[in-house]
């Protein structure tokens, strides 16, 4: 792979056939395994971006999505010239804070298996009990500069405690506009840039339910952008075949497979189901859903 000094970026051509410079082939797991370099150092320096350089431009855009989703920046050549697809997530070395502005900090939910946890300020979205829950995604945090993310790395945040940046993100969220539409099955639909992150507005969240008009609501976050709501008790089946069909087809960054459960405006646990070719009793005694 190749190293640029001027941005301190990893870099490696991809030739015709989705092969890598070291003769591999370019996989999923290949591009993530590139991402895990973001925030460490190679023999030339510090790795702030990772780029791969696609010869064919149809390659590229056929791997777009995993580049999106692993904050691997994408460039291709087209009509003769390298081209950048997407910018991929950046890594901030120097304290920002004293930095001056570089656009409002706010939270990024990330889905479970996103690989840059180590070099990333965050905490488990799910708490059980007095701590993390032990699945489920993560909040992350980062300046949004327009044209990409800066990531908040443990350096940056310095000795600043976890509530307190938080809080200031969450200030910055509560500015972000936000559209609710209510949908003909009864629930509610949540759309904007950051509307994934809106369930962790409490305020948002108790509109959210005043709009489905339920106690206990199921929210499928399954991918950035936004989310969609239903009555928990009336609503889950369709909710959770629709989270689990968009995960998977997410074409950018990914939060979770599975809806949560939010009360009074908070989330306080995950919703599954024991799917079965059986009806659900009639006399209700024994939901085919449950709660994790």
């Amino acid at each position: 792979m190749l190293y640029a000094n001027a941005d301190h970026t990893l870099i490696d051509v991809i030739a015709p056939g989705l092969t890598r410079s070291n003769g591999s082939p370019l996989t999923d797991d290949a591009l993530r395994e590139y991402a895990t370099a973001l925030g460490t150092s190679v023999k030339e320096g510090p790795v702030d971006k990772v780029a791969v350089v696609f010869m064919l431009e149809t390659e590229a855009q056929a791997m777009l999505a995993s580049c999106k989703r692993y904050g691997v920046e994408c460039r291709a050549i087209v009509a003769g010239a390298e081209t950048v697809l997407h910018p991929g997530q950046k890594v901030a070395r120097r304290d920002l804070r004293d930095a001056g502005p570089r656009g409002p900090l706010l939270p990024l939910l990330r889905e479970e298996s996103w690989p840059h946890l180590a070099s990333a300020t965050h905490r488990r979205l799910l708490q059980q009990g007095n701590g993390p829950h032990a699945s489920g995604p993560h909040v992350t945090f980062g300046w949004d500069e327009g044209d990409a993310v800066t990531r908040m790395t443990p350096d940056n945040q310095g000795d600043r405690p976890l509530a307190d940046v938080e809080r200031e993100a969450l200030e910055n969220l509560a500015q972000q506009p936000y559209k609710l539409e209510p949908m003909k099955s009864g629930g509610a639909m949540l759309m904007a840039e950051y509307g994934s992150e809106m369930i962790l507005l409490p305020k948002v969240m108790r509109e959210v339910q005043a709009m489905v008009g339920a106690k206990l609501i199921a929210v499928g976050v399954p991918k950035e952008g936004g989310f969609a709501a239903a009555d928990a008790a009336t609503g889950m089946e369709p909710l959770l075949l629709w989270t689990r069909k968009v995960f998977d087809e997410a074409k950018g960054r990914r939060v979770s497979p599975l809806p949560f459960l939010v009360q009074d405006g908070a989330i306080v646990g995950y919703a599954s189901a024991q799917f079965s070719t059986d009806p659900a009793p009639a006399d209700g005694t024994k939901p085919w859903w449950k709660f994790w």
